[in-house]
């Protein structure tokens, strides 16, 4: 990854990150975060570091997680990161407390995230699309961990033949 201190004229290399392999990239207030095979990712400019805003996010123990979070996908919505998980559901950050806190799918691997109109559109694994529906921005209100805050609708799948 490298980053451009001049609006493109010259570029830097940025260190490698220990989120390991990156699947996704957001801007959130002006901050770079990753999205990586062991958690979350934040670049600080001020610190020329990488910081790992992980509070709230579940530990897996899987011999190949490194205790850490395997995050998939990231959508940004207002003042809002939210992350698509392995095994975990989504999860939404919230950058003045930093902290995650679950807004459900629990149990299922969320490959995708899109924040669209008035939703939040996840694509799942194994388990198709779902859809949740977030007031006026802000979003969602940070609840306690483990509460879910936020209903989820089953978007209809439909068939069709291939050739």
């Amino acid at each position: 990854m490298a980053r451009s201190p001049d609006d493109g004229q010259t570029w830097q290399n940025l260190p490698l990150s220990q989120c390991g392999r990156t699947n996704d990239w957001a801007v959130l207030q002006g901050q770079l975060y990753v999205a990586g095979q062991k958690g979350v990712g934040r670049w600080s400019e001020t610190l020329q570091t990488w910081e790992y805003p992980m509070d709230g996010l579940p530990i897996d123990n899987a011999e190949d997680s490194n205790d850490r979070p395997y995050v998939y996908s990231f959508a940004v919505r207002g003042g809002y990161l939210f992350a698509g998980l392995a095994a975990h559901g989504v999860y939404v950050f919230e950058a003045q407390s930093e902290t995650w806190a679950a807004m459900g799918l629990q149990g299922l691997s969320i490959d995708a995230l899109l924040s669209y109109g008035d939703g939040l559109y996840v694509g799942t694994r194994d388990h198709g699309i779902y859809r949740a529906e977030l007031p006026v921005i802000p979003p969602v209100s940070v609840q306690p961990q483990g509460k879910t805050v936020t209903t989820w609708a089953r978007v209809k799948q439909t068939t069709h033949k291939r050739d």
